[in-house]
């Protein structure tokens, strides 16, 4: 969990640009950037998200994303202890 998380939006299509992602102390932990948007489920999403290691920069996560689908979310899913058990289909 982050302490605070800032996120620039485009102004026009209120699109998530990018984020940074902080501790508690206030130290920048990660630095994402979300890309090359598609309709996807009739809107416009984030295919791709670039994410920066705040502490070191060399440490690079590329995240790509296709095939989306909706899918009603459990409450169960949103707690911590259900982790364990979270199973892929």
């Amino acid at each position: 969990m982050y302490s605070r998380i800032e996120f620039w939006i485009e102004k026009e299509s209120y699109r998530p640009v990018k984020a940074k992602f902080y501790s508690d102390s206030g130290r920048l932990l990660k630095i994402a950037y979300y890309r090359k948007y598609e309709r996807q489920l009739g809107s416009m999403r984030s295919t791709e998200t670039i994410i920066i290691d705040g502490i070191d920069v060399n440490h690079v996560t590329k995240m790509t994303y296709s095939e989306f689908y909706a899918e009603d979310a459990k409450d169960a899913w949103f707690q911590r202890d259900y982790l364990s058990r979270f199973k892929e289909e």
